[in-house]
Order: C-alpha cells, then sequence, then structure tokens
C-alpha cells in the first residue's frame, strides 16, 4: 500500500479508474481529486469521466436498463475496458470480467457503464 491508499476512505472510483486504465493509483487519485472529488468523500459519475479524459482516453457512456452487477458482463465487450457504477460503489471492467474484491456488490444494480475507448 502506498501512503494514499492507507489513509484513504471512499476511493472505489480511484481503485476502478486504476485497474481500466493500467495507470497508477496516484496518478488516478489526482486526476479524480483535478476532476472534483474531494479526499475521502464520495466521486460522482461526472467526475469519473473527466478523469478519465483528463487520463488522455476516450470514454463513452451508457446507461444499461435492467442490468445487475450479476449480469453486467453481458453487456460490456470483451477486450474493452470500462468502470462501472452501481448503485453506491464504482467496480473496473478488465474486459473480461468484473475487478472488485466485494461480492457483496454482485445484486446491485448497474447505473452506469463508462467504456475507455483508448487514446
Amino acid at each position: 500500500m502506498t501512503s494514499i491508499t492507507s489513509q484513504e476512505r471512499a476511493d472505489c472510483a480511484v481503485t476502478a479508474l486504476a485497474k481500466a486504465t493500467g495507470r497508477s493509483y496516484e496518478i488516478c487519485h489526482k486526476a479524480l481529486a483535478d476532476s472534483g472529488r474531494k479526499r475521502n468523500q464520495k466521486t460522482y459519475s461526472y467526475m469519473v469521466e473527466r478523469a478519465i479524459k483528463k487520463l488522455g482516453f476516450k470514454c463513452r457512456y451508457r446507461s444499461p436498463k435492467s442490468v445487475s452487477m450479476l449480469t453486467v458482463g453481458n453487456h460490456c465487450p470483451v477486450g474493452v475496458p470500462a468502470i462501472v457504477f452501481c448503485t453506491g460503489h464504482f467496480v473496473a471492467w478488465d474486459g473480461q470480467q468484473i475487478v472488485d474484491g466485494d461480492s457483496a456488490n454482485r445484486r446491485k444494480r448497474v447505473k452506469a457503464i463508462f467504456d475507455i475507448i483508448g487514446r
């Protein structure tokens, strides 16, 4: 753990951004801070979209209907990383599967998917 991660709470968006883009936690933390995220506070979807663009990636926003974390894989293209926002939580899609240590989120409803298209 870095010094930032050991002191940070409510950082699921930072972790998801780092996993989906392949950038370091520190770089993603700064990109989200520059996009309006306050330390140890929740992150909003518009902040994630701004941070993706600040990191030099293009992003496609989707708002799927009737999708849960259990079925999100059916709605994400294979090989295309994404950040998935479910009720109160952000996770990363690495192009093959959801990357998240908290399996309790599996039944939550997906509110938005940010496909990371590339540079």
